[in-house]
C-alpha cells in the first residue's frame, strides 16, 4: 500500500473515530499538525486548517469541511461525519487522548 493511501485511510479512521466543533473561528484559525496518531506514519504527515470562515482542510488527503468551536471544544463536520477535539491550549486532543493536533 502506497504511503499516500495508508496516510488517507488513517485520516478517514480519525474521522470515524473522533468528533469536533465551531464559534470562535478566530481562536482557532491556523494550521495545526498533528504530532500523535494511532500509528507513527501519521505524525508530521497530517494537518488541519482552519480558516476564519468556519472551514477546516485536511492534509494531504485535501479533504474539506466545516467546523464549530462550542465550549472548550471544536466539532468538525467531515463528509457527514462529526469529529470532537478538546481545545488543551495550543493542541486539539481527541477523547481518548490517541490523536493530538499542534498549532504552528
Amino acid at each position: 500500500m502506497k504511503k499516500k493511501q495508508l496516510i488517507q485511510r488513517l485520516v478517514i479512521i480519525s474521522i470515524l473515530f473522533f468528533a469536533v466543533s465551531c464559534g470562535g473561528a478566530e481562536k482557532l484559525s491556523g494550521e495545526y499538525i498533528c504530532t500523535k496518531y494511532f500509528t507513527e506514519s501519521g505524525v508530521g504527515e497530517l494537518s488541519l486548517e482552519f480558516t476564519k470562515k468556519g472551514e477546516v482542510r485536511m492534509r494531504p488527503t485535501k479533504i474539506k469541511g466545516t467546523y464549530t468551536i462550542e465550549g472548550e471544544d471544536v466539532i468538525l463536520y467531515v463528509n457527514g461525519v462529526e469529529i470532537i477535539y478538546a481545545i488543551k491550549g495550543n493542541d486539539l486532543v481527541s477523547s481518548d487522548d490517541s490523536v493530538v493536533y499542534s498549532k504552528q
